[in-house]
């Protein structure tokens, strides 16, 4: 990890802002994931974001406790509906 002149911290993933709680850089980073895939599993979830099943599973929980995502009877997640309103 190392910052830029920016503000920015940066790892071998994308930049995330210093000013962000490394935890809410986490679970937007997997609804982007969720939003852009359509649909994801936990694994692939995971995976993609470089997070551990564990982590990537809680974040996911709290997101679909506000209804930013769905999961579905085959742990599926897909885009909820506080992200599709209109």
């Amino acid at each position: 990890r190392y910052e830029l002149s920016s503000g920015d911290i940066c790892s071998d993933r994308r930049p995330v802002r210093a000013d962000v709680p490394r935890s809410v850089g986490r679970a937007f980073e997997l609804l982007e994931l969720v939003v852009t895939d359509g649909e994801t599993n936990l694994t692939t979830a995971a995976q993609r974001a470089g997070l551990t099943p564990t982590t990537a599973l809680c974040h996911l929980r709290a997101l679909e406790a506000l209804r930013y995502v769905h999961r579905d009877r085959d742990g599926v997640y897909s885009a909820g509906p506080a992200v599709i309103r209109r």
